[in-house]
């Protein structure tokens, strides 16, 4: 038995980037490896906040003409390594970045800033990977055949096998398409005692550092918020990156 979910994501730039600004430019990937890229740009007014819990820059980019949701893109300053960002990142509250983007916009206004991002797509399957993880959370007891209980689910005795995960991620000067799905694959314990015999078991406050541009030429994290409930609904970091998007 297999079980499926999926969720898809697409939305337009409020503030669309010119295709005709694209131009290409050098993407430092680790400070030895230089790739040119697609790099979209234009000036405008955003909301901009330097974290200096993060040691990063954020910047927000709103979709659609309400802005309920946006696309932050979090820039390690120089001589920072975007996993130590992101380590930081986890232990902040997404609520505490988004007040500090609102109240840095409410004291100093929208920045107009010169904004450039490299145009990118992103496609991870991540295969069995999820298996460990939601282990340590402790569902161990899903993946053991013996004390899987999933009754409200069947009338099988059945446990799982393997959790799956894919999703990709797809910006251009438009807007941006993500799409995200995992898949459960359930065994019948009647196989796993065949195949086994006799059993077993498997076991933040400052005034922001005002910059003259926002230029994501170097590793960066982005996450994509729906606002009116600071809702996370996708994070990912942009580490290699090359000119065939």
């Amino acid at each position: 038995m297999v079980m499926n979910s999926q969720a898809t994501f697409k939305a337009s730039w409020k503030l669309r980037f010119e295709v005709l600004d694209t131009t290409i430019a050098l993407y430092n990937e680790n400070g030895n490896i230089i790739n040119e890229v697609h790099m979209m740009r234009q000036r405008n007014r955003f909301a901009f906040s330097h974290i200096k819990e993060m040691d990063a820059f954020v910047l927000e980019l709103p979709y659609g003409p309400d802005g309920k949701y946006c696309m932050l893109i979090v820039l390690p300053s120089p001589g920072r390594f975007i996993t130590e960002v992101y380590r930081k990142l986890m232990k902040l509250s997404l609520v505490n970045i988004m007040d500090r983007l609102g109240k840095d916009t409410q004291n100093f206004g929208l920045e107009n800033i010169e904004v450039r991002i490299p145009r990118f797509e992103i496609k991870t399957y991540l295969e069995s990977s999820l298996d460990t993880a939601l282990t340590k959370m402790g569902m161990s007891e899903i993946f053991d055949w013996e004390l899987a209980d999933f009754s409200r689910l069947t009338e099988e005795w059945v446990y799982v096998s393997t959790v799956d995960h894919y999703a990709s991620v797809h910006v251009n000067e438009s807007g941006a398409v993500a799409s995200s799905g995992t898949t459960v694959v359930f065994v019948d314990t009647l196989d796993k005692t065949t195949s086994d015999s006799g059993g077993g078991r498997s076991s933040a406050t400052e005034n922001p550092i005002y910059s003259p541009g926002f230029i994501a030429n170097r590793p960066f994290i982005y996450l994509v918020i729906e606002k009116t409930l600071n809702l996370l609904c996708m994070v990912g970091l942009m580490e290699s990156l090359q000119r065939n998007v």
